[in-house]
């Protein structure tokens, strides 16, 4: 097996994250990684986005291999990551999709 090193940029930065909403076109999938969501009372929800990551398909497949690997390396350590937290995430997503597809995004340094 061949010896593999890391080495971070200068410029590197770690970021937390809750969550990810996103989309794809042909030539490139787009993740935008939030550090949290807020609800107005009037219904609109608002994601704080960090870091958006663009992949290319294979990039993002590979990615979601890797995703796999892991997730069932967590679970069979630690148990199964609970489907209600996960349904929480895809309400997210649902409702991002609807903000993305009004286009009423607002950057803003958090």
């Amino acid at each position: 097996m061949e010896d593999i090193s890391i080495k971070f940029s200068k410029d590197y930065k770690k970021v937390y994250v809750s969550g990810s909403v996103g989309g794809y076109s042909k030539g490139e999938f787009r993740i935008n990684f939030y550090s949290h969501a807020e609800s107005s009372d009037e219904g609109k929800t608002t994601f704080f986005v960090p870091i958006t990551v663009i992949l290319t398909p294979f990039a993002a497949k590979d990615l979601a291999r890797w995703l796999k690997e892991k997730i069932e390396e967590y679970e069979e350590r630690y148990g199964e990551i609970s489907e209600e937290e996960v349904d929480k995430v895809r309400e997210f997503e649902r409702r991002y999709r609807e903000i993305e597809d009004q286009y009423d995004v607002e950057e803003e340094d958090i």
